[in-house]
């Protein structure tokens, strides 16, 4: 048996086997549905269609974590700055 969640991507996936099921099908619509890939949520049973990263996401990805580690340095260069009661950005 199987079973659908809730949403768009549970009725699309439920039309495409419908289809299927029916004989009714057609070429593009069943290529682009093959290529969707569908992950069940174990806890609530809802299905989701996965999409891939595209290439901005990637790139602002790195651009964050770039960030965040030159963030990370320079309060612990402002950290050691302070130890050594140097204060450079108090001058």
């Amino acid at each position: 048996m199987l079973r659908f969640g809730h949403g768009k991507e549970s009725i699309g996936r439920l039309r495409f086997l419908l289809t299927k099921l029916q004989g009714l099908t057609k070429t593009d619509t069943i290529q682009e549905e093959k290529m969707k890939t569908y992950v069940r949520d174990e806890q609530t049973g809802s299905v989701f269609e996965l999409k891939p990263e595209e290439r901005s996401d990637t790139a602002l990805a790195i651009i964050s974590i770039l960030y965040l580690l030159l963030m990370l340095a320079f309060f612990f260069w402002q950290l050691f700055d302070v130890w050594i009661k140097k204060y450079s950005l108090a001058h």
